[in-house]
């Protein structure tokens, strides 16, 4: 039953506005009532969920997190809906991407990592798919 759902939730997430309200939600969805934040290993994982084929971000993201940033043990709620503004105004080439432009401070790290371009490959990110 859910299978046959799915196209149609997939054809309604399509919609920016709606994805981006999902995306919030998802947020209150995975965090623990007594926490103020969510455990990062779990936020990448619903990362991908939502995200993960509309953006070039997310792989990029969830590899600088993972393999560069062993201390991060949670995500906050000002980063989880920060970097849903960064994947839909940043372009995946980072074109338009302003260092003096006010942002949350673990996306210019992010962003000078991409810079540097520290071993980033592609082809070893795989996206969770349902």
């Amino acid at each position: 039953m859910l299978k046959a759902k799915l196209p149609k939730l997939v054809q309604v997430l399509e919609n920016n506005v709606t994805l981006k309200e999902v995306y919030r939600y998802s947020y209150d969805y995975m965090r623990d009532a007594s926490e103020k934040s969510v455990d990062v290993q779990t936020a990448l994982v619903m990362l991908q969920l939502v995200l993960g084929s509309r953006s070039a971000h997310v792989g990029r993201f969830v590899h600088f997190v993972t393999h560069h940033q062993p201390r991060l043990r949670c995500i906050n709620r000002d980063q989880w809906t920060s970097f849903v503004e960064f994947c839909f105004t940043i372009k995946h080439d980072y074109d338009n991407y302003d260092e003096l432009q006010a942002c949350n401070v673990f996306f210019f790290f992010y962003f000078f990592f991409w810079l540097a371009g520290l071993e980033f490959n592609p082809s070893s990110y795989r996206a969770c798919s349902l």
